[in-house]
């Protein structure tokens, strides 16, 4: 290009590849594994322009991965803001655009598809323009889980989150047939409540999490960021006298996600009649993650509304399970502070663990993690009311972990599952599930564990047991 010096001769780049206008010279960047450190040596005026595109981190021939598997920008794994960057350093002042090659977006419906890449693009933008956007919120942890369920069905999880988890009913709503539950700094709200989003989410799913309420520093700015993303923002739909005004977002799986201020995250308390005489809960636990299932062509647009909204990132990792059924392919987003973490899973399998939830509930939580400080303590006061665990995985622990024979015993004897990486160690205890559709679990990390169990997911879903109403 330097040796023709002519002005209407330039370049052409794309986050796939590098294209040089009027040639069919190309060479890939991302799905090559190479880098943009020689961008910021191109003349900014040279480059015509733009084009970017995300992907899983992938193996496979370029053409055959180029054609079929590029997606929106941020629902991938490629460093597109080191890629921002050096264009910027070049003094380019041109056009982005989008350039995907996606088989699931070829059938999905356009003007969702349409509304993702108008995401993707402002993210973009955001990286060069601070105040395109309200900043995404600082995320705290997870305040309260509320169930659907219908009347039939409120005594059977009532008990089973009593029987297996230690949560004790503290509240009436005021008004409306909502009942409170509480276990240390978590709060579990089983709505029945007819007429109300939670009924119509019960007709549509059955017994199940309808939503979700995080704690966010600026819940005012968290909805304009949604707003200007255009995602759906909903106000609570019927309160009573002085009742709470909560706000919530509509995630892609229709679950809600309500913002509660982080100075005062129990605000919603006032909603209930307290009953006198509770106490304090025996047990110090908080929400430690929350497993999602997902239809197959759902996995993209959660990704980028978990980033694009709160700031979560997508963990390089791509896990895949093999369930003894079939193939489980997942996802890990954590917000920065790892207060949040959402772990995202999907199967093409209808008769593995995620296919059969899928089956019964649709998209929707399907696990929930409550960390403790002290595992052994938590399953001894609660009772052992978890999955027993076969003793060939307590012999694979020995050969896996250095581990003493005394530490395995006392795992055994609690049911007690284990892993750990470079960073920390990870014990957990898993229940049966509850009517075939979700799960909890108690988890302690100790030192700097950042995972979410690794291969013990083969363990329980072999042979769940399920609570009987």
């Amino acid at each position: 290009m330097q040796n023709i010096d002519h002005p209407n001769l330039g370049i052409c780049l794309d986050t796939y590849k590098y294209n040089l206008s009027c040639t069919d010279f190309s060479f890939h960047i991302y799905c090559l594994q190479d880098n943009v450190d020689k961008l910021s040596t191109v003349p900014g005026e040279k480059i015509f322009f733009v084009q970017f595109a995300d992907a899983p981190l992938l193996r496979m021939e370029p053409l055959q991965y180029s054609r079929h598997h590029r997606n929106f920008p941020y629902q991938g794994q490629f460093p597109l803001n080191t890629f921002v960057h050096a264009l910027q350093s070049t003094g380019y002042q041109g056009p982005y655009s989008l350039e995907i090659f996606n088989d699931e977006f070829r059938s999905a419906p356009s003007i969702k598809i349409a509304l993702d890449g108008y995401r993707s693009l402002l993210l973009l933008q955001e990286q060069i323009y601070k105040d395109l956007l309200p900043p995404a919120p600082v995320t705290g942890r997870v305040e309260f889980v509320e169930f659907a369920c219908s009347h039939s069905e409120l005594s059977s999880l009532e008990r089973f989150i009593y029987e297996h988890l230690g949560f004790r009913k503290i509240g009436q709503h005021k008004s409306k047939s909502v009942h409170l539950y509480r276990q240390g700094q978590t709060h579990f709200i089983l709505n029945s409540e007819p007429e109300s989003f939670a009924s119509a989410f019960h007709l549509q799913h059955g017994v199940s999490v309808c939503a979700i309420a995080i704690s966010v520093n600026d819940v005012a700015l968290a909805v304009t960021r949604a707003e200007t993303l255009k995602y759906s923002v909903l106000s609570q739909e019927r309160r009573g006298m002085d009742e709470s005004h909560l706000i919530a977002i509509q995630a892609p799986d229709e679950n809600l996600i309500y913002l509660l201020d982080s100075a005062k995250p129990t605000s919603f308390l006032s909603d209930f009649n307290i009953i006198k005489g509770i106490g304090e809960a025996e047990l110090n636990v908080k929400v430690d993650y929350i497993s999602q299932v997902l239809d197959p062509s759902e996995m993209d647009k959660t990704v980028l509304f978990y980033h694009a909204l709160f700031g979560l990132e997508a963990h390089q990792q791509l896990f895949e399970l093999n369930d003894p059924r079939g193939l489980v392919r997942s996802r890990a987003m954590t917000s920065k502070c790892s207060n949040l973490r959402i772990f995202l899973n999907i199967s093409a399998a209808e008769s593995t663990v995620v296919g059969r939830f899928y089956s019964h509930s649709g998209s929707g939580i399907q696990q929930i993690a409550l960390a403790t400080d002290d595992i052994f303590s938590t399953v001894s006061t609660i009772g052992n009311n978890f999955i027993a665990l076969p003793q060939n995985y307590y012999d694979d622990l020995a050969v896996r972990y250095d581990l003493s024979q005394a530490e395995l015993t006392k795992m055994q004897k609690a049911n007690i599952m284990y892993d750990a990486d470079a960073d920390g160690e990870f014990l957990h205890a898993c229940t049966e599930t509850f009517d075939d559709r979700f799960f909890f679990e108690y988890v302690e990390r100790r030192k700097k564990y950042t995972g979410f169990g690794g291969l013990d997911a083969m363990v329980r879903t072999v042979r769940p047991r399920i609570f009987n109403h």
